[in-house]
């Protein structure tokens, strides 16, 4: 997912993506497949990673829709505060499942 907040840019994923997939891949603005450099910010214990993104990668990116924080956040926190919600499944879940289907 990318999201902008407060004029930057994040690609935000779940950390078992990163352990999963040694090399990621995004697509630049040719449609030329290029490896995601830079260092994650990672928060194991919620299965959660985030990238703020160059000024190169916003401009691959830029095709692609991106969230602002006033897309996932309620009015009442919009003033001088920092609000986010992710939705997805979590590690442990995701295991589970994987795990359960072989």
């Amino acid at each position: 997912m990318l999201v902008q907040i407060n004029g930057a840019s994040y690609l935000v994923t779940a950390n078992h993506v990163l352990e999963d997939h040694a090399n990621l891949q995004y697509f630049n603005t040719d449609g030329v497949p290029v490896e995601l450099q830079g260092d994650f910010h990672v928060a194991k214990t919620h299965d959660v990673a985030v990238l703020r993104l160059s000024d190169e990668q916003k401009q691959a990116t830029a095709k692609y829709p991106i969230l602002t924080e006033n897309d996932f956040r309620p009015a009442r926190y919009a003033q001088n505060r920092q609000y986010a919600a992710i939705v997805g499944f979590p590690a442990t879940a995701s295991k589970y499942l994987r795990k359960e289907r072989c």
